[in-house]
């Protein structure tokens, strides 16, 4: 998945800029989970993003184009991973309980402006 983080202070929102969810924005829903949604202004989820020993950082901060992360959403706890057995199983990412997820990152660039293509990443 290709997502676009955009900065506010510590804080980003990610935005999905490969298929199936183009243009959508991983955010909290009413229960806790994350899940991708149309941008929501102000009520979409931003997120700090934890080094492996949960400290802020940024990307600046990572001198690797490759990275181990966790997502902290703002005024909430970190995102964890939960497997889900009740209709089926299924695994699902929420701050309320499960196992802290680690984030594989791949910075393809760095410094860019909000996409503006009309198609998604492939």
């Amino acid at each position: 998945m290709v997502v676009h983080f955009k900065c506010y202070d510590d804080y980003y929102n990610i935005q999905i800029v490969s298929e199936a969810y183009y243009q959508k924005y991983f955010s909290k829903d009413g229960q806790g989970v994350l899940g991708a949604y149309p941008a929501a202004g102000g009520d979409t989820t931003s997120f700090n993003l934890l080094s492996g020993n949960h400290q802020i950082i940024t990307l600046d901060d990572l001198n690797s184009s490759q990275a181990a992360l966790h997502l902290k959403a703002r005024n909430a706890g970190i995102i964890k991973k939960e497997i889900w057995r009740d209709p089926a199983y299924s695994t699902c990412f929420t701050d309320k309980s499960g196992d802290i997820a680690t984030f594989e990152l791949d910075i393809l660039e760095r410094h860019v402006a909000t996409p503006e293509r009309s198609t998604p990443y492939t």
